[in-house]
Formats: C-alpha cells, structure tokens, sequence
C-alpha cells in the first residue's frame, strides 16, 4: 500500500493534491482488504484523480474533476472511519528516517531484518521497554521493602526480650535460682543483637549509599554491638522502611498502572489500524499522571476507604488501580471538593 503514495509522488502536478489522491488510494486498498463496502461510483472517482496528476490544475478546466475527487476523498473518509491516512501510515509506513528517530531501534525486529520500523511499532518498543523497567524496579524495592520489614519487626522482638531480661536479672536476689537460666537467656540475646545487627547495618547500606553522595555520614559499624546500637540501627531502617512504603512504592505502582494502559490502548488501536504518531505525546502525559496518582492517592486513603469498594483494597492496590484509570482519583478529589463545597453553603 505504501508503494501507492510513492508511485504518486513522482508525477508532477500540485503537491497538496498529488500527496491526498495517493492518500486516497491507500484508503481504497485498505477498505478493499478488510471487507468495507464503498459505493462503485465512488472507487471510479477515486481511481480516476490519479489522472490528474498528468494535468495542469491551475487550468480551470479541471476545477470540475478535482472537486469530484475532494467530495469522494471526504465520503472515503468517513466509510473507513476510526481509521485516517495517519493511523495507516504510523501502521505501516516505513523509511530512513523512522529508523534514526527510533531511541531503540538497534531491539527492534524490523533493524534485524534490515528493515527500519514503523512509528507504531517504535512506539510500542518504548512503552514496552517502560512497562518492564517499572516491573524491574518495582519487584526489586518491593523484595528490599519486605526483607526490610521483616528484620525490623523481628529486631523489635528481640529488643523487647533483651529489655525484659535485662529487668528480671536487676530484680532478681541473690539466692535466685533463675539466675543461671536468666544469664544463659541474656547470652543467647547478646548472640541474636550481634546476628540482627549485621543483616539490619548491611540493609542500611542500600539505602545509605545514595545519601552519602550528599554529605550524609553513615554510622560506623560496630563489632560488638549492644542494646543501644542495635536500638539506633533499627530505628533507622524503620524510617526508611516506612518512607519506601508511603512514598516509593505506590509511585512504582502507580507508574506500573499507567504502563499497562498505555500497552492496552496501543493494542486496541494498532489492531484496529487507528494509531497515530501524534498519541505518543498524550500516551507519555498519561504515564507521568498515573505515577503522579499513584503517589496522591495515599494522601486521601482515609477518605477513599470509606468507600466498601475500597476498603478492602490495600494502599499498594489502590495505587495500582489510580495509575491504570486516573479518573477513579478525578472522583476521589471531586467527592472531597463537593463535600466542602456543601459544608460552606450551609
């Protein structure tokens, strides 16, 4: 079909004109392969614009055929409707310089077959390539997160049983005969501080490592380390562990979210020929505003879980859900808006 547009950009005529009769034909065969019904007068008008294109069209005795073929252009558009010259040519057109416009066209299929790709297929490349990043990175903080949380819980425990133990042996008599039990306890606690120490300082040093490229200094490692530094360390990753959970991980989710839409919308419309290359800047506003809402909605969690639908749903789900539809948020704001709006007019 593309060869079409390029047959009729080698006859001379006006350029206008020459490029919307081959846009015309491009039509016809796309309507002609999947089954469109077209009235016979109006494929005989365009397959016969196409002599025009050997003619003057400043002579105005072809004014009568070229508004023959421009009402039979617009009816052939609307017949093939969702489908424009532009969603035909994103689809299938290819050229030298799709390929060097292509940020990962050294991947693609078409470069290995030595042929360039086209804007669609780029197009999905890239949010392919989005879509996987935001998996990786959201599986990696995710594990961390959890590992993270885990030892902290644990380190709490052992904590609370140092403390308890270290309490029973100040009030314990001399003649006590829990003593040796207590201090066998108090040696096996001292063998668990040292064991949490080591796995909680080494999960600080992921989070650590950025932060010290801006001036921060990282507490030194202990050898021997005692209630209080086992204390201090477990404090720290309890910050960190709580901002990845309200913070990080629902932009991730979020920023997932909104890469599963984007893929399913470029789905439906490459499979019904209906994509252009000017959605890829509106498809990349959607991604930056499903991350975004992913991040936002957890400050309104309290007024979304009023909601039964809602309730049950964890952050990390909601946020999931806001990425991939970002009206649910659009609601949620509305909801708190109409509320205070309803409060002032009493």
């Amino acid at each position: 079909m593309t060869s079409l547009v390029e047959n009729a950009s080698n006859v001379p005529g006006d350029a206008p004109t020459r490029e919307a009769i081959g846009d015309a034909q491009l039509l016809v065969a796309y309507a002609a392969s999947h089954g469109i019904d077209l009235a016979p007068e109006l494929v005989r008008n365009i397959v016969s614009a196409k002599e025009l294109l050997a003619l003057d069209l400043a002579d105005p005795t072809t004014y009568d055929r070229q508004s023959v073929f421009w009402d039979a252009r617009n009816q052939l558009s609307k017949a093939v409707q969702p489908v424009t010259i532009a969603s035909l040519k994103a689809s299938t057109q290819t050229g030298p310089m799709v390929l060097y416009r292509s940020l990962f066209g050294a991947l693609s299929r078409s470069v290995r077959s030595g042929q360039p790709i086209s804007p669609a297929e780029r197009s999905v490349l890239w949010f392919r390539f989005l879509a996987s990043l935001a998996l990786f990175s959201l599986l990696v903080v995710q594990v961390y997160w959890v590992v993270g949380s885990r030892v902290i819980s644990e380190t709490a425990d052992i904590l609370n049983q140092v403390k308890s133990n270290q309490l029973a042996v100040a009030t314990l008599s001399v003649d006590d005969p829990r003593g040796q039990s207590l201090e066998a306890e108090g040696m096996a606690l001292e063998k668990e501080i040292s064991i949490r120490y080591g796995i909680l300082k080494r999960w600080n040093v992921v989070w650590g490592f950025p932060l010290q490229l801006f001036g921060y200094e990282a507490t030194p490692v202990v050898e021997n380390p005692a209630y209080e530094d086992l204390q201090r360390a477990r404090l720290a990753g309890e910050f960190v562990s709580q901002s990845i959970e309200r913070y990080l991980l629902p932009l991730l989710y979020g920023w997932l979210g909104a890469c599963l839409y984007v893929l399913r919308k470029l789905a439906q419309e490459i499979k019904a020929l209906s994509y252009t290359a000017e959605q890829d800047m509106l498809y990349r506003l959607r991604v930056y505003m499903g991350t975004l809402a992913g991040l936002i909605v957890v400050w309104f969690m309290p007024v979304a879980q009023a909601d039964p639908n809602i309730k049950s749903l964890s952050v990390f789900a909601v946020a999931l859900l806001v990425g991939y539809s970002i009206d649910l948020l659009f609601a949620l704001l509305d909801r708190i808006i109409n509320a205070f709006t309803a409060q002032e007019g009493r």
